[in-house]
C-alpha cells in the first residue's frame, strides 16, 4: 500500500516536473533531450539482453534434449 501511494506522488512529481516549472526552470525540454539521448543506448542494451536470453534458452532446450534423449537410451 505504501509503495502504491509513494509511486502516485512520484509519478504526480514527474508531471509537474515534465510540464510545469520549479523555481522558474522549465524541465520538458532538457528532459525530452535526455530522453532522446536515453532511449538508443537502453534499446541496443536491451537488445544484446534479449539476444544472450535468447541464446541460453535455446541452448537449455538441446541440453535437456540431449539429457531426455540419454536417459531414454538407458533404459533401454
Amino acid at each position: 500500500m505504501v509503495a502504491l501511494i509513494l509511486g502516485i506522488i512520484a509519478a504526480l512529481v514527474g508531471i509537474f516536473f515534465f510540464t510545469g516549472t520549479l523555481f522558474g526552470i522549465a524541465w520538458g525540454v532538457p528532459f525530452l533531450t535526455v530522453l532522446k539521448g536515453f532511449i538508443p543506448p537502453v534499446l541496443i542494451l536491451g537488445g544484446i539482453i534479449a539476444f544472450v536470453a535468447g541464446i541460453s534458452s535455446i541452448k537449455d532446450k538441446m541440453a535437456e534434449k540431449k539429457a531426455a534423449k540419454e536417459k531414454k537410451e538407458e533404459k533401454t
